[in-house]
């Protein structure tokens, strides 16, 4: 038995063509019966429809035969939200300390 795999790529917009490769050849692997994850993050600010990134994503998406892609837009964090997830994952309660 194996446990699922969750693998996090930040700054995708400066991915090569051989990486994003790797990646969707990873994710259309149809022989893997073990559960896979990718969480790809990149700045869509620097990622327009000529980007080599916007080229995979939307290979990616003609494969929802074979796996469920899903994208959320998440906007910049402010220092108080920062300051939030850092407490939380530090189990710290109280008001925000850092400045």
């Amino acid at each position: 038995h194996f446990s699922p795999l969750v693998l996090c790529l930040d700054d995708l917009q400066w991915a090569d063509t051989s990486s994003l490769n790797i990646i969707e050849l990873l994710l259309s692997d149809v022989q893997n019966k073990c559960s896979f994850m990718i969480i790809g993050c990149y700045r869509s600010n620097e990622v327009d429809e000529n980007h080599i990134l916007s080229g995979s994503l939307n290979t990616l998406a003609e494969m929802h035969e074979l796996l469920s892609l899903t994208k959320m837009e998440l906007g910049n964090l402010g220092r108080e939200e920062v300051n939030q997830a850092i407490m939380s994952l530090l189990s710290i309660d109280g008001e925000p300390q850092t400045e």
